[in-house]
């Protein structure tokens, strides 16, 4: 049972992310579904301060955060993208789930505190648990790669006419995706290709923000 404090910044989300995911279907569901899952369970934690609009007036501060969380969690090879629009926990992320069953955030699992003994009764030695084999981190950073390679061949074939063109939610996925890796040029173009009518008006213009910092890194802009 993991005891959850207030959410108090970005990274307070990433485990109620990987546990909405791992209760999902699949394991996997649209961004819509999983944002209104974690402010189902988790409403009372996310403070007032953090259900205000950023500075643009379009995205609720903390649905921002768990958007860019779930980047961080693709790179950790804890998510991914399996379709277009749609987020998953992989089976590494489940894995942690269940090796650090008190963790609330990554990295960090909480010992649970021992009973104290009373007075003049003998102590006992707690049989020490049997390790669940985890992926070693190399096997990790293996898959990562996999993802990452496959997403990027993805996008160049896609820009290249190669191949089908993708659905705006994913091109607008495509365009996080080379921002979070500095692919700036790509970003700039794949955003070229979303139809604004078709598109989630919060998805476009989170995508049309991170285009423009594309569009400045790329020209040697701060």
């Amino acid at each position: 049972m993991r005891q959850y404090a207030t959410f108090r910044t970005q990274h307070d989300y990433a485990v109620p992310l990987l546990e909405v995911l791992a209760g999902m279907p699949g394991h996997q569901a649209a961004p819509r579904v999983i944002i209104a899952e974690i402010d189902r369970r988790y409403g009372s934690l996310i403070p007032p301060e953090q259900r205000e609009r950023v500075p643009s007036g379009r995205d609720i501060r903390w649905a921002n955060w768990v958007a860019w969380e779930r980047a961080d969690l693709i790179r950790q090879a804890l998510m991914a993208a399996p379709a277009a629009g749609i987020w998953a926990i992989t089976s590494s992320g489940l894995q942690w789930l269940r090796d650090n069953p008190t963790a609330i955030r990554l990295g960090a699992s909480p010992q649970p505190r021992r009973p104290r003994v009373p007075k003049g009764q003998p102590k006992t030695v707690p049989a020490t648990p049997t390790p669940r084999p985890t992926p070693s981190e190399s096997e990790q950073e293996r898959r990562a790669l996999q993802l990452y390679r496959s997403e990027l061949r993805s996008i160049r074939d896609s820009l290249a006419g190669r191949a089908a063109r993708p659905t705006d939610e994913h091109l607008c996925d495509m365009v996080q995706f080379c921002y979070t890796f500095e692919l700036y040029q790509e970003a700039c173009d794949l955003f070229a290709l979303v139809d604004q009518p078709a598109t989630n008006p919060w998805l476009y213009q989170r995508t049309a923000r991170l285009a423009s910092v594309c569009a400045n890194k790329r020209k040697g802009r701060p």
